[in-house]
């Protein structure tokens, strides 16, 4: 099996940088199950004989795992600089900046939650994802309403 390194590795004594290609045999399959899920490396697919990379390995995200919550989330480059420049603002920077986060910023209000252990923050997180799921739903609820409010050939004269 080969793999793509995910980050450099080093494997018997040679080094791959992120992207090259790791050729069969060099990796221990005892090790490969703990190296993928650890995001270090993951399997190249043989398609007629030409490699093709795994499709669920995208190098411009970043998979976290969140201990507490117990799973995994993805983030971009982007996310990531927003959620180090939101923890280090104080609390009210930090509250003006999570107030204005959008459904894009999901992931980063993720991690503001989990990693950030002040107390306000966790609640205007909550609030902010909160507001989020309830513009969502409100939406969808006033396009069901609309479909509601229309009659339908000559119901409302009905008695």
């Amino acid at each position: 099996m080969n793999y793509v390194a995910l980050k450099p590795v080093n494997f018997g004594g040679k080094r791959y940088k992120i992207g090259e290609t790791i050729p069969e045999g060099v990796v221990d399959e005892r090790r490969s199950l703990f190296l993928k899920k650890s995001g270090h490396i993951a399997e190249v697919a043989s398609v007629n004989g030409a490699y093709a990379e795994d499709l669920n390995v995208n190098p411009n995200t970043l998979s976290i795992p969140l201990l507490q919550s117990k799973h995994e989330l993805a983030v971009n480059a982007q996310q990531l600089l927003q959620f180090f420049a939101t923890i280090q603002k104080t609390m009210e920077e930090a509250k003006i900046e999570i107030a204005t986060m959008t459904e894009e910023d999901a992931p980063v209000l993720q991690l503001l939650h989990e990693i950030d252990s002040r107390k306000g923050i966790k609640a205007a997180v909550e609030t902010r994802l909160a507001d989020l799921s309830v513009v969502t739903d409100v939406s969808q609820e006033t396009e069901v309403a609309e479909e509601i409010d229309q009659p339908e050939g000559g119901e409302e004269n009905d008695v």
